[in-house]
């Protein structure tokens, strides 16, 4: 994916499994801010501002982006 935009703000981030894990909340220099669910934050290969609690999705983590959802790369490798 080359980069978000403001057309991605509300949709649903799901893992490699289909499992739901957020959504985007705002899209920040390219990156997505996704407001998690419960427990996301040890699984996601990003980082979170503890100040925010909201996650970076970089567009290099994203496998598939459909009109329902965006599926995201977890592994860290």
């Amino acid at each position: 994916m080359e980069h978000f935009t403001e057309t991605h703000v509300g949709m649903t981030v799901v893992d490699q499994r289909g499992e739901p894990i957020g959504k985007i909340a705002g899209i920040e220099g390219g990156t997505a801010r996704l407001k998690p669910g419960t427990g996301v934050e040890s699984r996601m290969g990003a980082s979170a501002d503890p100040e925010v609690d909201a996650l970076d999705v970089r567009p290099e983590q994203v496998e598939a982006v459909t009109d329902e959802f965006v599926r995201v790369d977890l592994d860290d490798g």
